[in-house]
């Protein structure tokens, strides 16, 4: 458990000072138009979830976290409940963002280099062990589309649904960014033992890296992933 133990210090390192570049926010005083114009770049991120699953999945090997990888694609995109992409469209129309700011939207220099980011950290890489692969996948996609989640919509969730701005979302009829600042939580230690059942989102990679991180070699893979992915999550805020 004490690679566990050092991988969690990490996490956490990198949780405090994604939420540091959040807070940094607060002091900008941003206009509702600034806001809207971060919101709509923040979702052109969100959009990258199914590309990066699905990158994920040509490359993971490791047949629990392939499962696991499937479980949220399905939890994120239901069959018969309206799926998260429509939520957040209904989420950022109650703060004022036409449908047509999002079909029209591009992203910024910024916001290109994080997604392009992401990517490459799913890239496969000429005769690296499955195992590594599979520890970097599930590093990345823990810290980028999951926990970091959780950390960013906690701190964006107070400007959203300030009175003054005169917008109409709220906590209570939130679709979309209170429920991912929910399920995608980080809940417990990497280093300690999982709960029954198959737990929030973060909870999937857990017990994935719980069972792969068996080395000072992976340890360090994973580490870096979760540095690279968190770096990028910081450096989308930096722009605004």
């Amino acid at each position: 458990m004490q690679l566990l133990e050092r991988l969690d210090r990490i996490e956490n390192q990198e949780i405090g000072k994604l939420r540091r570049s959040l807070s940094a926010l607060y002091g900008t005083g941003l206009t509702n138009p600034q806001l809207q114009s971060l919101l709509v770049q923040r979702a052109l991120v969100a959009r990258e979830f199914g590309p990066l699953y699905d990158k994920a999945l040509l490359g993971v090997k490791d047949d629990p976290l392939r499962a696991g990888l499937k479980w949220l694609m399905r939890e994120e995109y239901p069959a018969r409940e309206k799926d998260h992409r429509l939520a957040l469209v209904e989420d950022l129309a109650c703060v004022g963002v036409e449908k047509a700011a999002l079909i029209n939207a591009r992203p910024t220099l910024d916001t290109r280099l994080v997604i392009d980011g992401l990517h490459t950290l799913l890239d496969a890489m000429e005769g690296e062990a499955p195992q590594a692969y599979d520890v970097r996948a599930a590093a990345t996609l823990r810290s980028a589309m999951e926990v970091s989640v959780s950390a960013e919509y906690a701190r964006l969730l107070p400007l959203m649904v300030d009175p003054a701005r005169g917008w109409s979302l709220t906590e209570q009829n939130s679709q979309f960014y209170v429920p991912h600042r929910d399920h995608d939580r980080k809940t417990r230690g990497l280093h300690l033992p999982a709960k029954g059942g198959q737990g929030n989102h973060a909870d999937v990679f857990t017990r994935s890296l719980q069972r792969l991180v068996t080395s000072d070699a992976l340890f360090h893979e994973a580490a870096s992933a979760m540095r690279c992915a968190y770096g990028a999550k910081a450096r989308f805020y930096r722009q605004f």
